[in-house]
């Protein structure tokens, strides 16, 4: 069975392709006119302050219509305005529609900060705050524990326990590093030699590509990412989700 997954920046929340009816419309959107994490989908939902789209379901498929908002959604990074597509899966590549968020520090810089896509399975995705994990370290600094900036400035992914901040199964011991450079506003993302054959960007074509070491993420664009079949990784903004296969 399909099901639409939501990760609104705090939770998942799924809806089985069942559950929509044939070409009904389901409104999605939020409560507030400002950036809430509280992305709902429902046809109960018509009073709500701030409609992002609408849900239609034709032929037991989905199709996202996107309106007119001040911040359009993204479709594989793609700005997408007034304009339908279909929410699928393509083999093991999600096709990620991506709602964005302005930088209330900066009014020029927006960023990813809630997702939708199709899934055929159930309870296999999970999220990670990556913006709380560099938080935590940090204050572990300021409170003394650290003593180098090297110590809260990367967060580790990989299967040794004592290493990790995130802990994955049948994944080399220093399998991904995320790190923060000074006076750089980007995340870098390292990739362990041992992993870097496997590891693979599926671009914004649903092309799968090298993904070279230590490259740059832009903090406006949503990366996909696969890995020996086993996982796929969903990054953008503070955001990372991951799913087993």
């Amino acid at each position: 069975m399909s099901y639409l997954y939501i990760y609104d920046g705090i939770s998942f929340s799924y809806h089985a392709y069942s559950e929509f009816k044939e070409g009904e419309n389901y409104v999605l959107g939020k409560w507030s006119p400002e950036y809430q994490p509280d992305i709902c989908v429902g046809p109960e939902f018509q009073n709500m302050s701030a409609h992002q789209g609408k849900i239609t379901a034709y032929y037991n498929n989905l199709y996202y219509s996107e309106e007119l908002n001040e911040l359009p959604a993204q479709f594989n990074n793609h700005n997408i305005s007034e304009e339908t597509f279909p929410i699928s899966l393509t083999g093991n590549i999600v096709n990620v529609f991506s709602f964005m968020q302005r930088n209330e520090n900066n009014p020029d810089e927006v960023f990813p900060a809630a997702f939708m896509f199709s899934y055929p399975e159930a309870y296999k995705w999970e999220p990670y705050n990556m913006e709380e994990a560099f938080h935590d370290k940090y204050n572990c600094f300021q409170n003394g524990d650290f003593k180098d900036w090297e110590c809260y400035n990367q967060l580790k992914i990989c299967s040794n326990i004592l290493e990790s901040d995130l802990i994955l199964e049948n994944v080399p011991y220093d399998f991904l590093t995320f790190y923060l450079i000074k006076g750089e506003k980007n995340y870098r993302l390292c990739v362990s030699e041992e992993a870097q054959e496997k590891f693979c960007l599926v671009n914004d074509d649903n092309e799968i590509v090298p993904f070279e070491s230590n490259s740059a993420l832009k903090p406006d664009r949503t990366y996909r990412f696969i890995y020996d079949d086993k996982y796929l990784f969903i990054f953008g903004g503070q955001i990372f989700l991951y799913a087993r296969l």
